[in-house]
């Protein structure tokens, strides 16, 4: 759930950065962005599977 949470928040971060004089290129937020979202699914994926075994082995 970081994951997900950190790309919706990363708009807000590059506001910041921004601000601060430290420049962010569209690029690297789009990289950002679809590295946080692909270790989401990547981690629910996970999860899945091991609640699946999980679930064969109580059977």
């Amino acid at each position: 759930m970081a994951n997900l949470t950190l790309a919706k928040q990363l708009i807000f971060d590059v506001i910041n950065r921004r601000k601060s004089d430290i420049d962010i290129y569209k690029y690297e937020l789009e990289a950002m962005r679809r590295a946080y979202i692909e270790n989401y699914f990547n981690a629910m994926d996970t999860l899945i599977q091991l609640l699946n075994a999980s679930d064969e082995e109580s059977a």
